[in-house]
């Protein structure tokens, strides 16, 4: 199935696509090169995804909200309007709760205005994105498991991270996490962006 068959389906005032898929259309990446979908519906998520439970295969995301399953590795996930600890909020300050202002901003299903409250497209023009401090207080091994998406998504797309500060996972709340708790592959990770942003490694 298409992506494009269930946007059709959502209310398209309630529906605002965002994170990595509007990311990197400001980057001017191929769409067919977009697998993962975010979208924040402002409607009742639980009846959508009742309804959507009858035509296509739902699973959940990482903080326990749907994640539609379209085949050949492409994926919608679909969050409220919320902080990490699920506090009701409006759009524009949910989108202040991402993890990176790169992935804050949202387009509307009904029109071509992008609403992007942390400055992040303007990060994007200029090849960067920063930690937004709200999009990080979560649990920790909700933390460190955006932590290692921050890293990967840095590497493979080439966005210097703006005062990210890893070298003793210290920035922001990071500092929830000890040294010690972080996984070997999360500790290659940062090990690998550090010496990419040092030039003295590969590229990713």
């Amino acid at each position: 199935m298409r992506a494009s068959d269930l946007l059709n389906r959502l209310d398209p005032d309630q529906a605002f696509v965002t994170g990595g898929a509007v990311r990197d259309f400001v980057l001017g990446r191929a769409a067919d090169d977009v697998r993962d979908i975010d979208l924040i519906y402002t409607g009742d998520i639980s009846k959508l995804a009742s309804d959507l439970r009858n035509r296509y295969v739902l699973g959940e995301t990482l903080f326990g909200n749907p994640r539609v399953e379209l085949g050949d590795g492409i994926t919608v996930d679909i969050f409220p309007p919320a902080s990490p600890s699920r506090v009701a909020l409006t759009l524009p300050d949910a989108l202040k709760c991402a993890d990176m202002s790169g992935n804050s901003l949202a387009l509307p299903l009904n029109c071509a205005t992008v609403i992007d409250p942390n400055d992040g497209y303007r990060d994007l023009l200029r090849g960067r994105t920063r930690l937004l401090e709200a999009g990080w207080d979560a649990a920790p091994e909700i933390v460190a498991a955006l932590l290692r998406r921050v890293v990967d998504h840095s590497l493979r797309i080439g966005l210097t991270i703006q005062d990210l500060h890893i070298a003793d996972v210290s920035c922001v709340t990071l500092s929830r996490i000890a040294n010690g708790s972080l996984s070997p592959e999360l500790r290659a990770a940062v090990a690998h962006y550090r010496s990419w942003r040092t030039g003295v490694g590969p590229t990713g």
